[in-house]
């Protein structure tokens, strides 16, 4: 059964004929209806709203870490560097990240 404790059913419709596209939206409505009455809906809507917030985190830090004039300079080498063998992809992932910490000036 699915997560929500909704069990989907099957219809059969025709747009173009007007066929079962009453019956589809009622579907619809009594699915709305029971998903807010299980709290199924509120739970989906916090959940997605957790999942936007560390997008937004995550787009925000990646934006500032490649746009970092330090960074941007010191990338073209890392990449070389691990390309060559000559460091490994997570010693040059964070030896960037010490860096672009450092940049920052925490204190």
């Amino acid at each position: 059964m699915p997560e929500s404790g909704w069990q989907p059913r099957v219809l059969c419709y025709s747009g173009f004929y007007g066929n079962g596209v009453k019956e589809v939206w009622d579907m619809i409505y009594e699915y709305f209806d029971f998903v807010r009455q299980n709290g199924y809906f509120d739970y989906r809507r916090n959940e997605q709203a957790k999942y936007w917030m560390y997008e937004s985190i995550n787009e925000h830090l990646r934006f500032n870490f490649y746009n970092n004039p330090v960074i941007q300079q010191q990338l073209q080498e890392a990449e070389q560097s691990v390309l060559a063998g000559r460091q490994t992809s997570f010693a040059a992932a964070q030896q960037l990240l010490d860096e672009y910490f450092n940049t920052l000036n925490f204190r």
